[in-house]
C-alpha cells in the first residue's frame, strides 16, 4: 500500500509534512520485529495484542493527521476513505480462524473512532448537525453518521466471528470423520470403506450384503512353539514379516484382509470390491505366497528357527456384513465357504501339500483365465474332519 501511494497522483501541493510517509516510516520496524516474533513462533498472547493494537492505533492517527496535512477541518479526516482499511485488518484477522482477534480488533475500532471523533468535537468551528444537507459543509458533523460506521463495523466484524465459529464447527467434524475413516481403514483395509458408507446407516451391527468370492486361509505352522523357546521381540519381528509379506501379496491382486489371527490370516477375493476373475486371483496370489514365504522360511532356518505354512482356497456365497455392538463393531465375512477354509488348511498337513483348493474353486480358477505354474495334483473324495461330506480337492506344488 505504501508503494501504491508513492506512485498516486497526489491530491496537494508540495508540503513538508505527508503524514503517510510518516506514519509508514514508524510502521516499517513495527512490522519487521512483528516478522520476526512470528518467525521465531512467539506471536501470541500479549505481544499478539499489543500489535494488533497498533495497527488499530497507527490507521486511526493516520487518519486524523489528513486534515492537518490538507490545513482544513478536522471533519475532513472523519471522511476520509482511509477509513475503509478498518475493515482490511478485521478481514485478515478471520485468516487465523481466531474469533477473539477479530472482537479485540473490532472493539478497538470503536474505541479509536469515538476517541477521533471525539477529538473532532472538541475542535474549533465545528458544528453539530441532523440535516443531511447541511453535512455537506466542511465543517459539520452528524454524530449518527459516526455511529453508523462503527456500527458497520461491528456488523460486519459479528458475522466474521460467526463464520469463524461456524467454520471451525464445520472444520471439527470433518477432522472427526477423517480420523473415523482413518482409523477404519488400518482396522479393516481401504476396500472395505468403499463397499460402505461411513456416514449412512449402513455401518450398523446387523447390515449385511451376500456376495459371491474366494476365501483365503494362511497360517504358519512352528509358531506357537517358538514362544517359549524365543524372544517376545522376535516373536513379534517373525509376524509382523509374515503379515507384510502376505498382505503385500493379497492386495496387489485385488484381494482383502478380513482378519488376523495370530499366526492366521483370513482372506478374501471380491468380498468388498467387484473384482473379475475373483478366483484366478486368489490362486495367482497362493503361488506367490508360496514362492515368498518359502524364501523366508529358508531364511530364518539359517538361523535355526524352523517355520513352515499351509495355505486353502475356496469359493462361494458369503455374507460380508457388520457385527457387534455400535461401540464396538467389526466388519467381518461369513459362510460356509469360510468355514470350509479354516477347515481345509488344517487338512493340508495331512495331505502334505502346503495350497489346497477345493476342485469346484480350480475349475472356476481356468475358466477366469488362471494359468498354473505350480504342478496340480488331484484328492478326490477327501474326508476333511468338521465337513459331513466328501470334497473333491486340488493341491498346488511348486515344481522348482
Amino acid at each position: 500500500m505504501f508503494l501504491v501511494y508513492q506512485v498516486s497522483p497526489k491530491g496537494f501541493s508540495k508540503t513538508s509534512f505527508e503524514p503517510v510517509n510518516l506514519m509508514f516510516l514508524g510502521y516499517f520496524p513495527i512490522l519487521i520485529l512483528r516478522v520476526w516474533f512470528a518467525h521465531k513462533k512467539v506471536l501470541h498472547g500479549i505481544k499478539l495484542y499489543s500489535f494488533l493494537a497498533i495497527d488499530v492505533i497507527v490507521l486511526a492517527v493516520l487518519i486524523w493527521l489528513f486534515h492537518l496535512q490538507y490545513e482544513s477541518p478536522a471533519t475532513l479526516s472523519l471522511r476520509a476513505p482511509t477509513f475503509l482499511y478498518f475493515f482490511v485488518f478485521l478481514s485478515v484477522r478471520s485468516l487465523t480462524f481466531q474469533y477473539k482477534q477479530i472482537i479485540f480488533v473490532m472493539m478497538s475500532f470503536v474505541f479509536a473512532w469515538g476517541t477521533v471523533v471525539f477529538a473532532a468535537l472538541r475542535s474549533e468551528g465545528i458544528t453539530l448537525t441532523k440535516k443531511f444537507a447541511e453535512y455537506l459543509n466542511p465543517n459539520t458533523i452528524i454524530i449518527g453518521v459516526e455511529i453508523d460506521k462503527m456500527i458497520a463495523v461491528l456488523i460486519v466484524g459479528g458475522f466474521l466471528v460467526l463464520s469463524v465459529i461456524r467454520k471451525k464447527r464445520l472444520l471439527n467434524k470433518f477432522v472427526i470423520k477423517l480420523i473415523k475413516e482413518s482409523a477404519l481403514e488400518k482396522l479393516v483395509g481401504k476396500n472395505s470403506l468403499a463397499s460402505f458408507d461411513i456416514m449412512s446407516k449402513e455401518l450398523v451391527p446387523g447390515f449385511g450384503k451376500v456376495r459371491n468370492a474366494s476365501t483365503m486361509m494362511i497360517d504358519l505352522r512352528g509358531f506357537s512353539r517358538l514362544s517359549y523357546t524365543i524372544s517376545p521381540e522376535k516373536i513379534i519381528k517373525i509376524l509382523g514379516e509374515y503379515q507384510t509379506i502376505a498382505a503385500e501379496a493379497i492386495f496387489k491382486n485385488g484381494g482383502s484382509i478380513d482378519k488376523y489371527l495370530g499366526d492366521g490370516i483370513l482372506a478374501h477375493f471380491g468380498v468388498i470390491n467387484d473384482l473379475p476373475g475373483y478366483s484366478a486371483q486368489a490362486l495367482k496370489t497362493a503361488e506367490a505366497l508360496d514362492e515368498k514365504l518359502s524364501l523366508w522360511v529358508d531364511q530364518w532356518g539359517k538361523e535355526g528357527i524352523e517355520l513352515g505354512f499351509g495355505i486353502s482356497i475356496t469359493n462361494g456365497p458369503v455374507i460380508f456384513g457388520v457385527i457387534g455392538h455400535e461401540e464396538r463393531m467389526e466388519i467381518t465375512t461369513l459362510g460356509e465357504s469360510v468355514n470350509l477354509a479354516a477347515k481345509l488348511e488344517k487338512h493340508t498337513k495331512e495331505l502334505q501339500s502346503r495350497i489346497l483348493t477345493t476342485t469346484q474353486n480350480y475349475d472356476l480358477a481356468v475358466s477366469q483365465n488362471f494359468v498354473p505354474r505350480f504342478k496340480r495334483t488331484d484328492f478326490p473324495r477327501e474326508t476333511i474332519s468338521g465337513i459331513p461330506h466328501e470334497v473333491s480337492l486340488v493341491g498346488l506344488k511348486n515344481n522348482l
